[in-house]
């Protein structure tokens, strides 16, 4: 197991050494200059070029890289342009929020996934499987964005049941969190209903239906848990997904996150902050995958062989 450990915190710290050379080109190609947004129009030409030496971003691109990699080596992402605060404090600071965010929408998502993927697959009366497959397809084919203003309009300025825009509370959490879960749950449906059709045909189910098992038996216990496996696999992509998601709900419902944050340092260009964050959001990607990759192999006997759980 510590092998198996071992590898994947190998090649995650070089899956983070790729982000961080393509992230670090990336918003160096970007058309506009982080210092001249920062001290404005009226700034003059010495002005600007006394910021850019201070910053260091006059140095050759491939030293200003060093160095972005030895600060972030040392826990350092830099110090954001636009606030003259440190990147990763802000981000501490933003994280509780996305974080419980993605956790709500990721428990949402597996519920409904769970729920219809099983009633699309075993319901034989057409008026529930038919709604059921339409809203998977309905749930996969419209944008996070546009549900989230959906469900602001029917439930915050309607109904009033639910805050517009987040208060610190709660109930502030459960709208964005339905927004951010309809799509992955429906993708989670879609898994789950093809697990489940290929599964009630194995011989084992078939054995056990032969052996009087009840239906609930067989379905849960047998069909259910097996078609889960790969559902497990794609949580940890999901919850990347959820994460990334989180930038767009976060603007439509003002909520401080690392989502929102993102976007800001976007139109600043804000080069630490969004190196920063950008590093930040694929640390916790690749924790949550080794995570489930960890977990699967535990679930999967024949996984845990392969990958010398076991020893």
């Amino acid at each position: 197991m510590a092998r198996f450990i071992l590898n994947r915190l190998l090649l995650g710290v070089l899956t983070l050494l790729g982000v961080s050379v393509l992230v670090f080109g990336l918003v160096h190609i970007v058309p506009g200059d982080p210092v001249q947004i920062m001290l404005g129009d009226r700034a003059s030409a010495d002005q600007v070029e006394q910021m850019r030496e201070q910053l260091g971003l006059n140095d050759p691109l491939i030293e200003q890289y060093g160095r972005f990699v030895g600060d972030a080596l040392s826990g350092d992402l830099g110090t954001s342009i636009r606030t003259g605060q440190p990147v990763l404090t802000e981000l501490l600071e933003r994280a509780p929020s996305t974080l419980t965010l993605a956790a709500f929408a990721l428990v949402i998502a597996i519920a409904f996934g769970v729920v219809a993927g099983i009633a699309a697959a075993v319901a034989r009366n057409p008026l529930v499987r038919v709604p059921v497959q339409a809203v998977i397809l309905l749930g996969m084919a419209t944008p996070s964005f546009w549900i989230g203003i959906l469900l602001i309009l029917f439930f915050s300025s309607t109904l009033r049941w639910f805050p517009v825009m987040d208060d610190g509370s709660l109930r502030a959490t459960v709208l964005p969190a339905i927004a951010l879960a309809l799509p992955a749950g429906t993708y989670l449906a879609r898994l789950i209903r093809t697990g489940m059709l290929e599964v009630l045909g194995e011989a084992y189910v078939r054995t056990a239906r032969a052996k009087g098992a009840s239906g609930r038996i067989v379905l849960f216990r047998h069909a259910l848990r097996n078609a889960l496996l790969p559902v497990v696999t794609v949580l940890g992509m999901q919850f990347g997904a959820l994460l990334t998601g989180a930038a767009v709900i976060e603007t439509v419902f003002s909520r401080p996150g690392i989502g929102r944050y993102a976007i800001q340092a976007i139109n600043a260009r804000d080069f630490p902050q969004i190196q920063g964050t950008v590093l930040f959001v694929a640390a916790i990607f690749l924790l949550v995958n080794l995570l489930v990759d960890i977990s699967y192999g535990w679930i999967d006997p024949r996984v845990r062989g392969q990958a010398g759980l076991s020893t």
